[in-house]
């Protein structure tokens, strides 16, 4: 954060660029001499030489117009050709504010000042004869500060080329589908110093492809695991997209893409923000009547959304076997107290011993491990209410798989079972003939 008045020693400090460094300090010096004319000089000087630099470190990211740029200066100094070399200097600044976007708008305004006072100090002829022109210590100040908070103490932001690289990156055949794999590529690649063009385009674009419905999943999954990582990098800016753009992007998903969007806002929860009325409709009626083959993915990321949390859990609530079946090697833990409730309603309901032993195989066993002793005594209940589950050949098996696990206690367990006259499931000590002598 700025403060009223800065030390100039301590902003020289912030300057990247060593060579402009050097330039800074000197034109520090130059100021506490009170020579004003050549801080401001040598401060103008500093900034050409940084963002000369910046446009080297573009070039050789591959900012095909950056290295035409660096290749005019260099054959100008070749040369010594002066006039072309006046003319660079004197568009250097647009150049890097509309083409590089180095800086803003308003900070080339700034700049704009320091150039013209930078020739107003060198050049006599730009003022009234016999009357040198005088700068304050003021403004010779303003001009250092603002030299090292504009541009000396940044990075080169890299701009368009960037961005057709960043959408070729993330196509290639191998880009990880997981998030941390995915980050640490693209904090190797352009993305960590993307311009917040760049940064939007590329992200409005990953999402728009995401939600258009025309990617496999694979592909999906690699656009997912790349726009994450853009907001684990750059989170400030993307949290600015959720609530200034990204209502549009979700207004144009289609129907294929809706799944995705769950996803989307499963991986990041700021983007909720952005959901209307008019995408939440469509979204909580896919919920409702998802085709099988989506079940399991809208479902586990409907959950963790706190807009769609309640139309997953009625979703649940309302699975046949089959669909519920495939929640139960790895359930959530977000759904899991609604699974196992569902599974135990399922085996409740049982209406013939063929049902009872389905629902046994398919949902209570497996998820027999994350059953505590409420829900184990409620099994118990079941089957010594229910006669198709009593009768079923899976129902004993059940009992047997409980007591093995030692799902409750031993003790417990007996007395769950001398209760209900299951005598045949407690263990009795072994009886032996004493010994005779013969």
């Amino acid at each position: 954060m700025a403060t009223p008045l800065a030390d100039l020693d301590e902003i020289i400090l912030q300057c990247r660029n060593v060579q402009s460094r050097e330039l800074l300090r000197e034109a520090v010096t130059c100021y506490k001499a009170n020579a004003f004319r050549s801080a401001i000089i040598n401060t103008w000087i500093a900034v050409v030489f940084d963002l000369i630099e910046k446009l080297r470190e573009l070039s050789v990211g591959g900012d095909a117009e950056a290295a035409t740029m660096v290749k005019r200066f260099e054959t100008a100094q070749d040369t010594r050709d002066m006039p072309e070399a006046l003319k660079l200097e004197r568009s250097l600044l647009t150049s890097c504010h509309e083409k590089f976007d180095l800086f803003s708008k308003m900070e080339l305004i700034d700049l704009e000042r320091l150039f013209e006072d930078r020739n107003r100090c060198a050049h006599p002829n730009l003022v009234k004869m016999g009357e040198p022109y005088l700068p304050s210590a003021e403004l010779a100040r303003s001009h250092l500060r603002m030299a090292i908070e504009t541009v000396l103490r940044f990075p080169p932001k890299v701009g368009k080329a960037a961005l057709e690289e960043l959408f070729q990156l993330v196509q290639a055949e191998y880009f990880p589908t997981t998030v941390s794999e995915a980050k640490a590529v693209l904090q190797e690649s352009p993305a960590i110093r993307a311009k917040s063009n760049v940064i939007r385009d590329f992200v409005l674009g990953m999402s728009s492809k995401i939600l258009s419905g025309d990617l496999s999943q694979k592909e999906v999954n690699k656009r997912l695991s790349a726009l994450k990582a853009m907001w684990e990098i750059h989170p400030s800016e993307l949290a600015t997209l959720a609530k200034t753009h990204f209502s549009k992007v979700f207004q144009k998903a289609k129907d294929g893409g809706l799944k995705h969007l769950l996803v989307m806002l499963c991986l990041m929860p700021d983007l909720e923000l952005a959901v209307t009325e008019g995408v939440a409709a469509p979204i909580r009626k896919l919920i409702k009547s998802v085709p099988d083959e989506d079940l399991a993915l809208v479902v586990r990321a409907a959950i963790k959304t706190s807009r769609f949390n309640d139309d997953a859990k009625a979703k649940i609530a309302s699975l046949d076997r089959d669909d519920l079946s495939k929640f139960v090697e790895n359930p959530p833990d977000e759904l899991l107290d609604f699974i196992l409730d569902r599974a135990t309603a399922l085996y409740e309901t049982s209406v013939s011993y063929d049902d009872a032993n389905s629902n046994s195989r398919k949902l209570i066993k497996p998820l027999l491990k994350h059953f505590k002793q409420p829900k184990i005594t409620k099994l118990f209940e079941i089957r010594a209410t229910n006669s198709q589950v009593e009768g079923s050949y899976d129902s004993a098996d059940l009992i047997r798989e409980i007591k093995k696990q030692v799902l409750i206690p031993l003790e417990d367990f007996n007395a769950e079972m001398l209760k209900r006259g299951w005598k045949e499931f407690v263990d009795t000590p072994e009886t032996t003939e004493p010994e005779t002598d013969v």
